[in-house]
């Protein structure tokens, strides 16, 4: 479990945390993650491949079962603290998808 704050005040190395979040991956465990404050938006991929975006706020939670490809963005207001819970052992960041997908919010 971590607390993370999604700003570029609050987080190191911000750009380049922010291109991570919205490569596409997936966890070999469940994720949980509690919106605390902000916005942003999770996208994932239905069986079809094609994309669904949930717009996450403060005070939603969202469970993501094990094996789906998602990446996170903020919106437009650039910021979002949540806690994120990976249920199991594995690691936090596991699988990139080798599907091409667009540039995160804000890059160039």
């Amino acid at each position: 479990m971590d607390i993370i704050t999604i700003c570029k005040d609050k987080l190191p190395n911000y750009e380049e945390k922010i291109k991570m979040f919205y490569e596409e991956h997936l966890h070999l465990d469940d994720e949980i993650r509690y919106i605390l404050d902000g916005s942003g938006y999770l996208n994932v991929r239905d069986k079809e491949d094609k994309w669904i975006r949930i717009f996450t706020g403060a005070g939603d939670m969202i469970t993501l079962p094990s094996g789906i490809y998602h990446h996170f963005t903020v919106d437009e207001k650039n910021y979002t603290k949540a806690v994120r819970l990976l249920v199991g052992e594995s690691c936090g960041w596991c699988t990139t998808s080798p599907l091409t997908i667009s540039k995160p919010r804000g890059s160039t």
